[in-house]
């Protein structure tokens, strides 16, 4: 099982292991003069630092009486039930042994141990590569590295850049996709030319260079005292792969961060976000190792140099930072119909791109066209094949467990990014509608009732209603600052001199085109939002806006085209 599991070779593993004992000065004197670390000091002149310090008692209390119980336990076999049931008891110690290893820059080598899970992905489930390993901790490994994060977490949100969009609080997969598509639309309603190239990071969290890290996390700002504490915890990690009960014995990891970890996304990235300042031109959409660079052009040639020179930007920076790029499973498309010429990006004489129709973006399919047809399709086939395997068995269930099995399995497809595709065509809607239909029906046996009838009877909405109430959730949630800043920039407030009422009207951007202008969110989105009435807009929190927004949306239309066709 050992040698299934090998993902480097002796002599390789040999190597970084010998390199991540080297002393902290001579790795940060080692990577000075690299163009990453230059980058980033050249960006911030604030010069703030920052230095992981002690934690108080009661700190200690809340993140022990936070944990997930319901998480799966580490190599120790204790639980996060125990540490709240003790936490009078054992508060103390623990607080003494944490405080301790900050001060001395040490992570205790017990907490280091790993059992590694591998969790299925997609495609060929007997392929070991189409598997991500999940790292389960101890208990306490969990409590100390949310000790540690608490403190580096607001500190690097002030260093992140704004488009920075995982494992971030108020961020989200949607947000990303939000922001490339709207900008694409923009672009199309300007008469532009559009084209972008999807690029695929193979093992990112595994293969994550440890002491370039942490010349990083100096060069933003971390005091060498703090990045003793972190390089000891990256180093002389251990773990052991556990498939069908049976276990591995122990292996070093030599390079990455562990996946399942609460410090792992928060270093990934702050090793990742210097990659926003290495376009010249156009933007850069991320989510994770997601990279997709976007380029907005006035004309064909220069639509084709601008994604030449910045796609060997992107990979200049994966090479220089030692991640694994993987240019054959690139993908590219072209927005519109303008450039339906093109068949490839050619960005070295030895190495070109395809260019698709329909690409794969963070499970979203994307169409050239924008219109979402083929994401449709996808997601009522999914369905529709699992509601006829319910069906085969729905007489041996009640409503109830009928409709927690069709929530949480059937209709969670259309509960992904539903804003991204909620403009889709009559015909697309009408697809997704049916399928709520025939789920509804089976959930509570009604196979009479018109489909009015039947959302009444069961206290349920259309889908299009559920993506018109999430969109104005997101306009509420951008408007009172829950959201990420640059959501702000497709939501911009009208203004007015005098708002006694309070109903904080949106500007409606003018539209030329139907397809981009009057089919966008920065178009229906405000217009929407201004006939809300006053209370809603002036919740006070997030459960008051989605309370008051069931009563309203059941009783009105709301103002889209495809509700006013």
């Amino acid at each position: 099982m050992n040698k299934h599991f090998r993902s480097i070779s002796k002599t390789k593993e040999q190597n970084e292991k010998d390199s991540e004992h080297l002393p902290l000065i001579d790795v940060l004197r080692g990577f000075q003069n690299h163009p990453s670390i230059r980058k980033i000091k050249s960006s911030f002149s604030d010069n703030t630092t920052l230095n992981i310090t002690p934690v108080p008692r009661e700190a200690l209390r809340h993140i022990i009486t936070n944990l997930d119980h319901k998480k799966a336990t580490g190599h120790d076999m204790v639980n996060a039930k125990f540490f709240k049931i003790s936490v009078n008891i054992i508060l103390q110690p623990l607080l003494n042994i944490l405080n301790k290893c900050i001060l001395q820059g040490t992570f205790p080598k017990s907490l280091k141990k790993a059992v590694v899970t591998p969790v299925y992905k997609k495609k060929d489930p007997f392929n070991k590569e189409n598997y991500r390993p999940i790292s389960l901790l101890t208990t306490f490994s969990k409590v100390f590295e949310k000790a540690i994060e608490l403190q580096l977490s607001p500190f690097f949100e002030k260093k992140f850049s704004k488009y920075l969009c995982a494992y971030r609080k108020h961020f989200s997969s949607q947000h990303a996709l939000f922001r490339l598509i709207e900008d694409w639309k923009s672009g199309l309603e300007k008469n532009k030319h559009i084209g972008a190239v999807l690029m695929d990071l193979s093992k990112a969290f595994d293969c994550l260079p440890k002491n370039l890290l942490l010349a990083k996390l100096h060069a933003y700002g971390v005091e060498q005292g703090s990045l003793l504490l972190i390089q000891n915890y990256l180093s002389d990690r251990e773990q052991k792969v556990k498939v069908k009960g049976r276990y591995s014995s122990w292996g070093n990891l030599g390079q990455g961060v562990p996946q399942g970890s609460i410090l792992g996304p928060l270093l990934f990235n702050t090793f990742i976000n210097d990659i926003f300042y290495n376009l010249s031109e156009g933007s850069l959409c991320n989510f994770a190792d997601d990279n997709t660079i976007s380029i907005t052009a006035n004309s064909t040639d220069e639509l084709l140099n601008l994604i030449k020179s910045n796609t060997k930007n992107c990979i200049k920076w994966f090479k220089e930072n030692e991640m694994t790029a993987n240019p054959s499973k690139f993908q590219a498309i072209t927005i519109g119909s303008k450039d339906k010429n093109i068949d490839d990006f050619e960005i070295d004489t030895n190495f070109s791109i395809k260019v698709d129709n329909i690409v794969t973006l963070l499970g979203v399919e994307l169409d050239k066209n924008l219109k979402f047809d083929s994401h449709i399709d996808k997601i009522c086939k999914k369905a529709a094949k699992q509601l006829n395997s319910l069906k085969r068995i729905a007489k041996y269930m009640g409503d109830k467990e009928k409709k927690i099995i069709i929530n949480s399995f059937i209709l969670c497809h259309f509960n992904y990014c539903p804003l991204i595709w909620m403009l889709c065509s009559k015909s697309c809607q009408d697809k997704l509608e049916k399928i709520n239909e025939r789920a509804l029906r089976l959930a509570y046996s009604d196979y009479t009732s018109s489909y009015e009838a039947l959302l009444t009877k069961c206290n349920e909405t259309t889908i299009h209603v559920q993506s018109i109430r999430l969109l104005g959730l997101e306009i509420y949630k951008t408007l009172n600052n829950l959201n990420p800043i640059f959501m702000r920039d497709y939501f911009l407030p009208k203004r007015v001199d005098h708002d006694l009422r309070r109903t904080n009207p949106l500007q409606i951007p003018k539209a030329r085109t139907t397809a981009y202008g009057i089919n966008s969110l920065c178009f229906q989105g405000p217009k929407i939002w201004n006939v809300l009435p006053a209370e809603l807009k002036s919740a006070t929190n997030v459960k008051q806006f989605k309370n008051l927004t069931k009563n309203w949306f059941l009783n009105n239309r709301c103002a889209c085209s495809y509700c006013n066709k």
